[in-house]
C-alpha cells in the first residue's frame, strides 16, 4: 500500500507545521491498519529533497512535541521501520551556507533559488539547526535510528556532500544502519527528470530492494 502525503508549505504555514503533517499522516495510517488490511508497524518513509528531510526528521523524532502536535485519538506514535531518502535537505543550515557560498562565487540562479526557499519554510537559521537531523546527531538528541537508505548523484551540487557525510557518519556512530548509494555522475533529481537512465534504473532497482526487505 503506498500513500503520497500531502503538506502544509509557506506560504499557508512554515516550519514546523509540514513536519507536524507528516507526523499526523504516519500515526492516522496506523489507526487505519485493520481497515487498509495491513500491519500497523509495517510503515516506511520515503522522500526526495526537501522530503527526504521531512521523512528522516519525523523517522528520528517520532515524539518529538513539536512534531507531534496534532492530535489524534489511538495512542499511536510515527515511529517507522526505515526509511528511503533521495537526495535530501540533511542539514538544512549546511545548505543555506552553501548556497551563500555558491552566491558569493558567482553562482547566483540555484543560489537565490534556494536561499528564498529557505526563508520562506525556516524564517531564522536557529530553526534550520533545530530541524537539520545531521546536527541533531551531532548535539546528541535523543532520535530513533530505523534503517536508511540513502540515493544522491555523485555530480549533486544542490546537497553538499560534506552534510552526507556527516549525517551518515553520525548516524552509524549511533548505531543506525545506513545504506549509502552514490550514483557516478547524476545530479540532483536524476530520477523524475531521467527515470530511464542507467543511473535511475539502478537506483530505483535498489530503492525496490531495501523497501522489500525491510517491510516484510
Amino acid at each position: 500500500i503506498v500513500a503520497a502525503l500531502d503538506f502544509r508549505m509557506p506560504p499557508d504555514a512554515a516550519y514546523p507545521a509540514a513536519l507536524a503533517d507528516v507526523n499526523y499522516a504516519v500515526r492516522y495510517f496506523k489507526s487505519q491498519a485493520p481497515e487498509l488490511r495491513t500491519p500497523a508497524k509495517r510503515i516506511g518513509l520515503l522522500g526526495t529533497s526537501s522530503g527526504g528531510h521531512l521523512a528522516m526528521t519525523v523517522a528520528m523524532k517520532p515524539r518529538d512535541a513539536r512534531y507531534s502536535a496534532l492530535e489524534l485519538y489511538g495512542g499511536f506514535d510515527a515511529t517507522v521501520r526505515c526509511v528511503i531518502m533521495g537526495w535530501p535537505v540533511i542539514d538544512p543550515l549546511g545548505r543555506y551556507r552553501h548556497a551563500i557560498r555558491l552566491k558569493e562565487g558567482g553562482d547566483p540562479g540555484l543560489a537565490n533559488h534556494v536561499l528564498d526557499d529557505h526563508h520562506r519554510f525556516w524564517g531564522t537559521e536557529e530553526a534550520m539547526a533545530e530541524g537539520s537531523p545531521t546536527l541533531a546527531l551531532e548535539r546528541g538528541d535523543a532520535v530513533e535510528t530505523p534503517p536508511v537508505l540513502y540515493v544522491q548523484g555523485t555530480a549533486d551540487y544542490n546537497h553538499p556532500r560534506e552534510n552526507l557525510d556527516r549525517f551518515v557518519a553520525g548516524y552509524r556512530a549511533r548505531g543506525g544502519r545506513v545504506e549509502l548509494n552514490m550514483i557516478g555522475g547524476e545530479k540532483q533529481l536524476f530520477i523524475p527528470q531521467n527515470p530511464g537512465s542507467a543511473g535511475s534504473r539502478y537506483a530505483l532497482e535498489k530503492i525496490v530492494q531495501f523497501a522489500q526487505r525491510e517491510l516484510q
